[in-house]
């Protein structure tokens, strides 16, 4: 065969191959052909429906990619972001107790952090006034993280002779400390904020204890660099974004000094102590004039004196800088009050709660 003839057999062997339609004829090119043509079909179904599984896959995997946005990666130790390893979410970690949250006498439900991270939100109305701990109970401890000068409940242990607290995060100290007090009872009952010293600019958490005349037994607690080891043997704590609210006792000794925290509610013309409703004397109420953006309550101390109620506020704390406002008691209200003052009607449910559901034991001077 010459070498065009091999060449035209060649030309025209794949001219064969790509006619579709079945191959006829029984020559022996032609069946080799057709069974090549047969095995170029099986590759190019198989091609394709290996294609078609790709994007099959391709498209659940995307369905599950764009899903997986949303779902919350577990840490290392296998458990959500946020909580504690062996603790399922929603539950407390050993040795906290997960905070409560606060009702405003109006209905209105503030929910604190538990862990402190902020504070609470404004409430429609006064806070609610945050009952001490009983014996036995988790020792009250404020919150994690607390806003400055806002009182909130805590007990001083006296595991330390009371000497140490642990309170935002850290450990902080005051001078001399209590042991023979430590015989009497496991806890001190009070009020703890933060602030700082007008004289040296630096930080420092003040406890007042819980009654009448608080000066008597203030404490100032400065930063402490490292953890004293009796603070181990402390009773298990509580924590709460809450603040005190503290009004003072339903039945007050006249000219005996309590802390008092000041609701902003109603510019503070109107306020709730001894089981009863108070309004500022003057035109003007208290708080006109003041920036009173977070709605919570402000640090003071009230007093009974001639009838009346006498608040006083200090202008910087620990600076000994103070003005003091008057109010006297109110029985009745009338429709422009009440329309001025949309908080009344929670002031007045919080007056009779302190007087008929919670009385307080009369104290002794």
């Amino acid at each position: 065969m010459s070498h065009e003839d091999e060449h035209e057999l060649r030309r025209g062997l794949r001219e064969l191959a790509d006619t579709e339609g079945p191959a006829t004829g029984a020559p022996p090119t032609a069946a080799v052909v057709a069974a090549g043509r047969r095995s170029r079909h099986r590759r190019r179904a198989l091609t394709a429906a290996a294609a078609t599984m790709v994007v099959a896959a391709g498209s659940v995997l995307g369905v599950r990619w764009t899903g997986a946005a949303h779902d919350r990666a577990p840490t290392a130790s296998g458990t959500a972001s946020g909580t504690a390893p062996g603790t399922a979410p929603g539950v407390a970690a050993p040795g906290d107790t997960v905070a409560t949250s606060t009702a405003s006498p109006d209905g209105v439900t503030s929910q604190p952090g538990g862990d402190g991270v902020a504070p609470l939100p404004p409430v429609s109305g006064p806070y609610p006034p945050q009952p001490r701990s009983e014996k036995g109970e988790p020792l009250d401890s404020g919150p994690r993280e607390p806003v400055e000068n806002v009182r909130y409940r805590y007990d001083v242990s006296a595991v330390c002779g009371f000497r140490y607290v642990a309170f935002g995060g850290r450990v902080w100290e005051a001078e001399g400390a209590d042991h023979a007090y430590s015989w009497v009872t496991d806890r001190a009952h009070g009020f703890i904020r933060l602030t700082t010293d007008p004289r040296t600019r630096a930080p420092v958490a003040v406890f007042e204890p819980d009654g009448p005349d608080p000066d008597r037994g203030t404490r100032v607690y400065r930063p402490r660099a490292t953890t004293p080891a009796c603070l181990a043997d402390e009773p298990r704590r509580a924590y709460s974004d809450a603040p005190a609210a503290t009004i003072g006792p339903a039945e007050p000794v006249e000219g005996a000094r309590y802390a008092y925290d000041w609701s902003t509610v109603c510019d503070k013309r109107y306020l709730v102590f001894g089981g009863r409703l108070w309004k500022a004397e003057g035109a003007a109420a208290p708080g006109a004039l003041e920036c009173l953006v977070d709605g919570l309550p402000q640090v003071a101390h009230i007093r009974l004196a001639a009838g009346r109620a006498l608040v006083t506020k200090e202008d910087v704390p620990l600076s000994g800088r103070s003005r003091t406002y008057g109010y006297r008691p109110v029985d009745r209200l009338d429709a422009a009050e009440r329309t001025g003052c949309p908080a009344l009607p929670a002031l007045q449910r919080l007056a009779r709660q302190q007087s008929e559901d919670r009385p307080a034991v009369k104290p002794t001077r």
